[in-house]
């Protein structure tokens, strides 16, 4: 079953992670999950380099901000 969750930011560990059922679940590199983009969740893999980011299907890479949430489509 998918979820639509926010991946946030968590400094104390560099690592990202998204809340379900009141439990934060870290993802490391490597995971795979639908970044919301516009209307659209599309396929990404997330990965770390100097900073996290995420691959899009295209080999489009964006670094992630730290401050912000994004919405993310995640199998649960």
């Amino acid at each position: 079953m998918r979820k639509n969750l926010f991946l946030t930011y968590d400094p104390s560990v560099d690592q990202w992670g998204v809340k379900l059922q009141g439990r934060w679940y870290r993802m490391g590199c490597g995971e795979r999950f639908g970044l919301k983009i516009g209307r659209t969740y599309v396929g990404c893999r997330l990965e770390l380099d100097t900073h996290w980011y995420v691959e899009l299907p295209d080999n489009t890479r964006f670094i992630l901000h730290p401050r912000y949430a994004y919405s993310v489509s995640v199998e649960a």
